[in-house]
């Protein structure tokens, strides 16, 4: 059947894919598109991760949907980096796989609290269209007094 997502006043057309088996229900999944890092389709599960809802993430760039409010030195900038020259890869003519990247990231989610976050990117091709599907799992709590993140 041909899925529809809306993104922000948009709407992307993702045809055929089955994007309801890349956004499982029980995974911390979203996709994303590669050239401007916003998040195009978000899975119910990273909602309750990250405490927003998918209308509140959709449309955010990357960075403003999981690091937003974190001060500057609990974000990594080499994972940062990392993840803009993966995508901007993925965007590039003619190259159909790119492999994947991964990072350990600091989040912040929509009540504050803060959380690290294992990311595995992938790069998929929908309908010609590269998009990059990202799997989060989350490895530690913030305010765990057992471990010490400095955030």
């Amino acid at each position: 059947s041909r899925l529809t997502m809306c993104v922000v006043s948009q709407r992307a057309e993702l045809g055929d894919v089955c994007v309801e088996t890349l956004l499982k229900e029980d995974s911390a999944t979203f996709i994303m598109e590669p050239s401007q890092l916003m998040l195009l389709a978000v899975s119910a599960n990273l909602c309750r991760q990250i405490r927003r809802s998918s209308s509140d993430l959709e449309g955010q760039t990357m960075e403003m949907a999981f690091q937003h409010g974190l001060p500057a030195h609990a974000v990594s900038r080499s994972a940062n980096s990392k993840i803009r020259a993966f995508c901007e890869a993925c965007t590039e003519r003619d190259l159909f796989r790119n492999g994947e990247v991964t990072c350990i990231q600091a989040c912040q989610r929509g009540d504050g609290t803060r959380f690290v976050a294992y990311q595995l990117f992938h790069s998929c091709q929908v309908q010609g269209r590269c998009l990059v599907l990202c799997v989060q799992l989350e490895l530690c709590e913030g305010d765990r007094p057992d471990i010490k993140m400095n955030l």
